[in-house]
């Protein structure tokens, strides 16, 4: 190796200077093959202002020896597993190796032996995992007829040997259970001088056994409710053991007794909500209610994976007659290569749904009145104690209140929203455009007051169709409203917040009491999920007692004659 300084450069004497260079070691191991004794000689300028220079002597360098090539190249890590065993189905290869020399750039690592999958030949088999950057294109070579994958590491990138490097890939199982195979791993490199070249070594783990058939690890459903004819949120739990990739087919039977008509529109709901598309788009399945089925296809380039559970749901009218529970079949169907489909057979899950056998009904339902005097406010208070909970943003509407003398609550639609409003027959039509958004003010509200009032709604804000279900729904802020209908004598409220069933429910309005007496009134309340209900208690808004001064004296400060007197 020689060397020379460069112009200017100097070696001081009153400090060391070091210096480093890369060569490569012996191919074969030559144990001591070169001592200590290496030796340095140079030249060096003698006297500055003449030019002459002198030879320093030769000298051994100390030191243990060097180029000893007593280890061989070898991957300390060299470990393979598979994240399934599916016949037919496509399995992730992981690969994880720690060299013992670094692999520079341009070095190729070859994994041979992974037989018998049907995967075909191709150019740029992708790699994923934390290692796949320092592979070239993040790719690899596959010949499918040796099962051999070859990587080269990519320009400016080096494989280290203080971490294990782990990328994985995507190969197909083969149809049939066969003898799982242990691959084969070795390096080499075009520039000999720069790359290590690791002897093929047998890898610990074995793949592609394809013993396992397709099927659900996980298969259960779940619904919200049992009342009969009222929409019930059915939610599914779904993990197949392999990844079902687009245009799978995903079929749900044994859906019997639900009252919702046959759709290719029935909207699929989750985070996994755009996985799905049929022919009226993404979100979107098949319900055919003559066979009672569910037919869910994944998007193309969408799939769903192996490893956790997927969680959707559909809505589903309950069925209006008391049935037993029924336990749903779940099964799959995903295109493979050339035309071969992998299917998932039909079988059983978990969870029973659609008993519908629950009635709503009001374990407490009451109504009472602060006072009966003709034409002044009356404070009616109702106490409502549900067998079921009523959801957020259902509608409660209290009947029977006609005589008040309270004006009719009218509803204002801002921003992309109006209505008309029909005086003499108390209607009002909401305007199409409702379904873009906007605000809704109510004018003559009735104000809630009471222990639960915070529970109901106030100024309503309607959002677009698409973000609540494809139904317009309110939320509410600021002071507790409610509307009144003095046409039909109709309070109608929305709670902002679930209606529980383990605690009764109080609330309380002022209303007008109407200007003659007349007979008590025995309002009645319903809900979406309750059928009309009496509200038990005295009756109300009789307007039975006349006002009169309750308390009436004359009292007089003097009695002089002629003198002041304050009476």
């Amino acid at each position: 190796l020689s060397m020379q300084l460069t112009a200017g450069a100097v070696i001081p004497t009153c400090v060391e200077s070091t210096l480093s260079f890369t060569v490569k070691n012996a191919f074969l191991s030559k144990v001591g093959a070169v001592a200590a004794a290496v030796e340095v000689s140079g030249l060096y300028d003698f006297i500055a202002n003449n030019g002459s220079t002198a030879a320093l002597p030769r000298a051994a360098l100390t030191g243990p020896t060097v180029l000893r090539s007593e280890t061989q190249s070898r991957f300390h890590v060299r470990r393979i597993y598979e994240s399934n065993a599916v016949a037919g189905a496509l399995t992730t290869i992981h690969v994880i190796v720690r060299p013992n020399a670094e692999l520079l750039e341009g070095s190729v690592v070859e994994i041979s032996g992974l037989t018998g999958s049907p995967t075909v030949n191709s150019a740029e088999l992708k790699l994923a995992g934390a290692g796949a950057g320092l592979f070239l294109r993040q790719a690899g070579t596959w010949v499918q007829c040796s099962g051999t994958l070859t990587l080269e590491v990519a320009p400016g990138m080096r494989i280290p040997t203080t971490l294990d490097t782990e990328v994985s890939f995507e190969l197909r199982n083969r149809d049939a259970p066969q003898t799982p195979v242990t691959p084969m791993i070795k390096t080499e490199g075009a520039d000999p001088r720069t790359a290590v070249q690791i002897f093929a070594r047998a890898m610990k783990g074995s793949v592609l056994s394809a013993r396992d058939v397709p099927a659900f690890v996980t298969k259960v459903a779940t619904e919200s409710n049992t009342i009969q004819t009222k929409p019930n949120t059915i939610t599914f739990y779904l993990r197949p053991n392999f990844v079902l990739q687009g245009g799978s087919v995903i079929t749900i039977s044994g859906l019997v007794g639900s009252l919702t008509n046959s759709t290719g529109r029935l909207k699929v709901f989750g985070d996994i909500q755009t996985s799905f598309a049929n022919g009226e788009g993404t979100g979107f399945c098949d319900w055919d209610r003559e066979t009672q089925t569910l037919r869910l296809t994944v998007k193309e380039g969408a799939r769903l994976e192996e490893g956790c559970a997927s969680v959707f749901s559909v809505d589903l009218q309950n069925s209006d007659k008391c049935q037993s529970p029924v336990l749903l079949s779940f099964e799959a169907s995903m295109p493979a290569e050339e035309g071969a489909v992998l299917r998932i057979p039909k079988s059983k899950g978990n969870g029973l749904v659609f008993s519908a056998c629950t009635q709503g009904v009001f374990r407490v339902a009451s109504i009472g009145e602060s006072q009966a005097v003709v034409g002044s406010f009356n404070i009616l208070t109702v106490t409502l104690r549900p067998n079921i909970d009523i959801p957020a943003n259902s509608n409660i509407t209290v009947t029977g209140l006609k005589g008040s003398q309270m004006p009719t609550s009218q509803i204002e639609y801002i921003d992309w929203c109006r209505v008309a409003w029909e005086p003499d027959t108390c209607t009002y039509t909401i305007d199409p455009r409702l379904s873009l958004g906007g605000r809704v003010r109510i004018v003559d509200p009735v104000r809630l007051t009471g222990a639960s009032a915070d529970l109901f709604a106030t100024e309503c804000i309607w959002t677009p169709y698409e973000m609540v279900k494809e139904r317009p729904a309110c939320y509410w802020d600021s002071l507790t409203l409610a509307t009144f209908d003095a046409c039909g004598g109709v309070v109608v409220l929305r709670n902002r917040l679930t209606i529980s069933s383990a605690s009764p429910t109080v609330f309380s309005f002022a209303i007008l009491n109407p200007t003659s007496s007349s007979t008590p009134k025995f309002p009645r309340i319903l809900t979406d999920l309750i059928q009309e209900t009496v509200l038990d208690g005295p009756g109300v808004l009789s307007g039975g007692i006349e006002p009169v001064w309750e308390l009436t004296r004359v009292a007089g400060s003097g009695s002089v004659a002629g003198g002041g007197s304050l009476i």
